[in-house]
């Protein structure tokens, strides 16, 4: 990169610094230094000559041999009072320094240009980047200011005159087409080549490595206007082969003139994209004006010649269909078939339009809170705690482990036997189900706390919504005032300039303006705070604006305290509590109850042995004796688990005061934020019937007065301030009347 820095340094001066302590010494004035100083070589007046009516001064200085060096200022000789002469260099520093070369200036301000050729990059991105990095190193003084010129200031001022220049070639095209055809939707058809052809310039540009600039721009509104040229081509053919009335169909006659008119579609084409190929491949003096302009006039007919003869006969051939199915006449038609395409251009258009893009959506509380609960974090953990405890219940029947053993020994004589043995350990069927009953509760219970985590979600969301919705309306109110108060502002300045008035009614009116700007950049402030909230709940990284029809919520009618709060969540969860502690109580309960264990025992007993106490047989290892044994488990030592079942107890009956205690709590923010409403309804009443019409008569009768001379500005603002009051204490009241709304929604979970 080559950079290039104005200079304003450089050019040599002479500096005289007094010493003020020798000056002072010699009983010396700076002033009579200065003045035999300027005399010896810059000249002083000593007198005046006449001649007749035209009068010379008479000027003296030193000689020009006398005043060639800078030794010459030292030596020169200063008188002093006392009679002595003293030299200038022993009262002053004397010295050559660089100074100011040059000072440019430009609207009154003082500025310097550095300039900086690039290579490699678009302009763009190198100022954007070296923006970046200004901002984070740098911190201007007050009144300094970088401003960017060049190809940059070129390349800003005509993306301003393209913003305007496309959407008008496009809506000329569009016009054009209906004028050709005489129908809406064959123009519309046809204009479905220019997004087809944008996606090939867009496509070649990036393929060739070339940022977007202004030459791409101008080559994309050609590429426009000879786009359309082929849709032009097979429409026309279409609609010839139609009315002659030789083929039978609308599938014959695409086929026939697409088969007709490929050829011209191709020539029509190849022969705009050969001419400007030249440019395309240029490498000499304004190629970096002429490759992005070519570049996107080839990529744009090859894509948009493809598409076009794909997609462009399956849309004719549907509209047609539609057309004939419908028989109404071709003007109805026009309007019920072309619908889905003028919505698919207002889609892709507005991609090519600078300015039309906003990535805020407007959502009904409705809708939000539909999103929230969708997509809310906590929302999604307490769910999945919910499908947690629900495979949990599967676990209700636990057995112990199977026991498996053997024996080898001298058991029984003094031969050496065997014995293999298997049992297993189980309780009563009343253990397992009350198991069963205390993991369903924990189930429920989950699923209480997602519904209160969700109501307290549509709060905090509404509360968000509500706010914004407020603070939107007080935006509004800001700008209604604004006029009055510029208008204000610029009568007092009139009123000053003629002398009517004093600079007191000036400042006023000024900083009214300046309040009011102030006040507005607050709300901006606020109006973001309360949408990162709302982003936050519904877990999205996109801006949300409120869309409403009335600022209030709808008045809720609540039929006892008790009624109200009997469906909240929270006492919902706390008598889940209560139940489960009475399961843990009744699974407590299993240790009182006995246990069983189910064996079977085979083993070998060798030697002789008699069955009928006479006869002796013997017995090998290959013979088995077999047996079954139950056993019987008691809880003979149960302190323990009475103690447990005592604790369980003490728990459920805290579970049943915490329930009660809930409830009263509840029940007594029901009834107070019931009486909060009626105070608030008051001053509702009072806005609605008499304080909004007197605010809207105070500002017209007073801006009316003050232009009539009948008030002063002091009046005046004491009117208006008023009357602002009485608009922002009006918003203030449905903001209060709001929350107290939102709060009684969730204490009765609506």
């Amino acid at each position: 990169t080559d950079i290039y820095m104005e200079s304003v340094t450089g050019l040599p001066q002479i500096v005289v610094k007094y010493h003020r302590e020798a000056i002072a010494m010699y009983q010396l004035n700076i002033s009579d230094v200065n003045q035999v100083l300027r005399s010896a070589f810059a000249g002083e007046v000593a007198g005046t000559m006449y001649e007749n009516e035209r009068r010379f001064d008479l000027v003296i200085r030193m000689q020009e041999g006398s005043r060639k060096d800078i030794t010459d200022i030292g030596d020169l000789l200063i008188n002093t009072p006392t009679g002595l002469q003293v030299p200038l260099s022993q009262l002053a520093e004397i010295s050559v320094k660089d100074g100011p070369n040059q000072i440019q200036r430009e609207d009154a301000r003082r500025r310097i240009i550095t300039a900086f050729n690039v290579r490699g990059r678009d302009v763009q991105s190198v100022v954007e980047e070296l923006q970046e990095k200004l901002n984070a190193q740098f911190k201007l003084p007050a009144g300094y200011s970088i401003e960017y010129g060049g190809q940059f200031e070129n390349l800003s001022k005509a993306k301003a005159r393209l913003s305007i220049a496309v959407p008008a070639a496009l809506l000329l095209i569009l016009t054009m087409l209906y004028f050709a055809f005489g129908s809406m939707k064959y123009g519309i058809l046809i204009f479905t080549a220019i997004p087809l052809s944008a996606i090939g310039g867009v496509f070649a540009l990036t393929i060739r490595g070339m940022p977007f600039s202004i030459s791409a721009g101008i080559g994309f509104i050609a590429l426009f206007g000879v786009a359309v040229l082929n849709g032009i081509v097979l429409i026309t053919e279409f609609n010839r082969l139609k009315k002659e009335g030789g083929l039978n169909s609308i599938k014959e006659i695409i086929m026939e003139g697409t088969k007709l008119r490929l050829r011209p579609v191709l020539m029509t084409a190849a022969v705009a994209s050969l001419g400007f190929l030249p440019m395309a491949l240029s490498t000499g003096s304004g190629a970096e004006v002429q490759r992005p302009l070519a570049t996107v006039v080839i990529g744009g007919l090859l894509t948009a010649t493809v598409l076009t003869l794909i997609v462009l006969p399956v849309l004719y051939s549907w509209i047609e269909s539609r057309s004939k199915k419908s028989k109404r006449a071709d003007d109805n038609a026009a309007g019920s078939t072309t619908l889905p395409l003028l919505v698919l251009l207002m889609i892709i258009i507005p991609s090519f339009i600078p300015g039309l893009k906003s990535n805020a959506k407007a959502q009904t509380i409705d809708e939000l809170i539909s999103l929230a609960k969708q997509n809310n974090i906590g929302i999604g953990a307490a769910k999945k705690h919910v499908v947690s405890a629900q495979q949990m219940e599967k676990a209700s029947v636990v057995l112990p482990k199977t026991t498996l053993g053997g024996e080898y020994g001298k058991i029984n004589s003094a031969y050496s036997d065997n014995r293999f043995f298997v049992s297993q350990n189980f309780g009563l069927p009343m253990v397992y189900q009350r198991q069963k009953e205390l993991y369903k509760a924990e189930t429920q219970l989950r699923q209480q706390q997602v519904a209160l985590k969700e109501n307290e979600l549509v709060q905090q969301v509404r509360t968000n919504f509500y706010s914004m919705v407020i603070l939107l309306e007080k935006q509004k109110l800001l700008k209604e005032l604004d006029s009055v108060y510029r208008s204000f502002s610029k009568s007092a300045a009139i009123r000053f300039q003629t002398g009517e008035t004093n600079v007191l009614e000036t400042t006023t009116a000024e900083s009214l303006v300046e309040q009011l700007v102030l006040q507005s950049d607050e709300l901006q402030q606020d109006l973001q705070v309360y949408q990162a909230r709302l982003k936050n709940l519904l877990n999205s990284t996109e801006d949300f604006y409120p869309r409403y029809d009335t600022l209030k919520i709808q008045q809720v009618l609540i039929e006892s305290d008790t009624a109200g709060v009997a469906s909240n969540p929270l006492l919902t969860l706390y008598e889940q509590q209560i139940r489960i502690a009475g399961a843990q109580k009744q699974v407590e309960r299993n240790a009182m109850s006995p246990d069983f264990t189910l064996g079977y025992n085979n083993m070998s007993i060798r030697g002789y042995q008699s069955k009928d106490g006479v006869n002796q047989q013997y017995y090998g290892g290959g013979d088995r004796f077999s047996f079954y044994q139950l056993t019987l488990g008691l809880p003979i030592f149960n302190g323990a688990a009475k103690a447990k079942i005592r604790a369980m107890q003490s728990k459920e009956d805290a579970a049943r005061l915490e329930l009660a205690a809930g409830t009263l709590q509840l029940k007594t923010s029901l009834s107070a934020i019931q009486k909060e409403q009626q105070k608030i309804n008051l001053r509702l009443r009072y806005f609605e019937r008499t304080g909004l019409k007197q605010a809207d008569l105070m500002i017209r009768n007073a801006m009316l007065s003050f232009k009539n001379g009948d008030i002063g500005y002091v009046e005046w603002t004491v009117i208006m301030n008023n009357a602002v009051n009485i608009r922002t204490g009006y918003l203030d009241a449905i903001q209060a009347y709001n929350l107290s709304a939102i709060e009684t929604l969730y204490l009765t979970a609506q």
